[in-house]
């Protein structure tokens, strides 16, 4: 069925329909009529649903850093033990006799404290079959205040839900599939800090149900709970130069006159990610800032120009690295490098080496 069929079962209940059989004579006239056969779709007599928190046992742990929006570790974190508002456990129609219904509307509370500094951005649905979807709609342009705190109310989009293209993602605001869970994404305000060692929590979350008939049903859940875990800055950017590269190294690279040598690491850059609990201290909080180190290249073997590349990792942002070469006869030459996102290691390399011996410099 689509969309529109089932809000209009949703709003005006089953429809019901006449059949009518008619018996004819070979030249069309009416030998007998029968009237008493009614279809209508099958759902079922009961409104079965079970709504629970997640957050009636757990808290979910933000770092203070302003810059969890962006960061990929946080973002799987916060899939599973931040952005859930609700477990929901409510069977497919036609299941366990259980009608028709879908989710009408999300009253969504900002935890206290931190109602300037996060909110919810946008609601998905998970389903029997479906991961992250459902068309809704904030109604609210700026936040609403209640007696209960800072809230914002999210409502199902029956426009937006039959423009959809995939018919995966139509209808998942209702129970044509069993479902499962409501979540929040939330955003954090950037440029800010969030209040350190304190645990932030929302009133109870209300989500408004419709049935077959425009019946509303509400079920409330455990709010939101944030802890900002205790912070302290610690500054473990680092660069190592690697071994064969090293004065008086006993690896030390060897060079041959008049051969070349192409993607030789020379650097290693840390700067380490956040982390959760750590130590007795809190998060990790990334560095921050402008740093310089120097280099030295004997004329024999010039660096033409550089790389870098990054291992597979998350957490750490390192925005731009600026190398200032200076030569033997005093000038110098700048190089920008790309920008580096989102990686815990860092390695830059020189992708071109010359080892010619000659006395004049560049």
């Amino acid at each position: 069925m689509s969309t529109d069929d089932l809000d209009s079962i949703i709003k005006n209940g089953i429809p019901k329909e006449t059949i009518y059989f008619r018996l004819l004579d070979r030249n069309g006239n009416l030998m007998g009529e029968n009237k008493n056969y009614v279809v209508s779709p099958k759902t079922g007599n009961s409104e079965k649903i079970n709504a629970t928190s997640i957050f009636d046992t757990d808290t979910a742990n933000v770092t203070i850093s302003n810059d969890i929006n962006n960061s990929v570790e946080k973002v799987w974190y916060f899939r599973d033990h931040l952005y859930p508002l609700a477990k929901l456990d409510i069977p497919s129609v036609g299941t366990d006799d259980n009608k028709l219904m879908r989710i009408k509307q999300v009253k969504v509370y900002r935890p206290k404290g931190l109602e300037d500094l996060c909110w919810p951005d946008s609601l998905d649905v998970e389903t029997g079959n479906v991961i992250g979807g459902g068309s809704f709609k904030k109604v609210n342009t700026t936040p609403q205040v209640d007696a209960k705190g800072t809230y914002d109310v999210f409502e199902y989009d029956l426009e937006a839900d039959s423009k959809g293209t995939d018919s995966r993602f139509q209808g998942l605001t209702y129970n044509r599939d069993q479902l499962k869970k409501i979540r929040a994404i939330w955003k954090f305000k950037e440029g800010a800090s969030l209040p350190s060692g304190t645990l932030c929590e929302a009133a109870d979350t209300e989500i408004t149900f419709e049935s077959e008939g425009g019946k509303e049903i509400v079920k409330s859940v455990t709010g939101t709970k944030m802890k900002v875990l205790k912070g302290v800055y610690d500054d473990r950017f680092k660069v190592t130069p690697r071994s064969n590269f090293k004065k008086d190294s006993a690896n030390i690279e060897e060079v041959i006159p008049g051969h070349s040598k192409s993607e030789q690491k020379f650097v290693e850059v840390y700067n380490h990610r956040y982390l959760s609990n750590y130590d007795a201290n809190g998060d990790l909080i990334m560095s921050e800032g402008e740093y310089t180190e120097t280099y030295r290249f004997p004329y024999e073997i010039r660096p033409t120009s550089f790389k870098r590349s990054d291992s597979y990792g998350s957490g750490s942002k390192l925005k731009n690295i600026i190398l200032t070469v200076v030569k033997a006869d005093g000038t110098t030459v700048t190089k920008r490098l790309m920008k580096m996102i989102y990686d815990i290691i860092r390695m830059i390399r020189i992708s071109r080496l010359q080892n010619i011996w000659k006395t004049e410099t560049e």
